[in-house]
């Protein structure tokens, strides 16, 4: 099994095994499925060890991980004349975990008129993932991150609300699923 490692901390995570994770940054590590699935448990052998190494750090939330199966993403713009369900992702026969990197790149504002939203969810739950108010007045180059797991069978989708006036406000999304 090949799992992704993902270190939260903002300092260099170092593992038994001699692999280090920069502050934000990811590695791959493969872990034998028989040790994964909790059928192999002698503590003698390496993999194990290291194994428990990772849930002990993920239980600290020290790091996250998450098979590396397969990995799929898009990268969008969304203007503030974008308006309805705008599909940022096909659905997938299995649920996914889903990462969103959310930039503004022109300021949220209401001017004489009101400034866009947008929400980010999935079918049938169109801000599963973050409401309407999440971008409220957000200023040029914040970044706001969104993760958790995109449904089997449901696309992921950008429901946006244009605006009004001369309001303003845009972002640009990069996101990743991973199976």
């Amino acid at each position: 099994m090949r799992l992704t490692i993902v270190n939260n901390t903002s300092g260099i995570v170092s593992l038994s095994s001699g692999v280090s994770i920069s502050a934000g940054g990811s590695v791959y590590v493969d872990i034998a499925d028989e040790v994964y699935n909790g059928e192999v448990l002698d503590s003698s052998k390496r993999e194990v060890a290291l194994w428990n190494e990772i849930k002990n750090l993920a239980s600290k939330g020290s790091v996250s991980y998450f098979p590396a199966v397969k990995i799929d993403g898009n990268l969008a713009s969304y203007l503030k004349t974008t308006d309805g369900i705008q599909v940022f992702l096909p659905a997938s026969a299995t649920e996914r975990f889903v990462h969103l990197v959310i930039k503004v790149t022109e300021a949220f504002a209401n001017g004489t008129g009101a400034q866009p939203t947008f929400k980010f969810g999935e079918d049938g739950d169109d801000d599963k993932f973050a409401g309407a108010t999440l971008l409220a007045s957000a200023s040029l180059g914040d970044v706001f991150n969104l993760m958790g797991v995109l449904s089997a069978n449901k696309r992921l989708i950008i429901t946006a609300t244009k605006a009004t006036g001369n309001g303003t406000g845009a972002i640009s999304v990069f996101g990743l699923t991973c199976v």
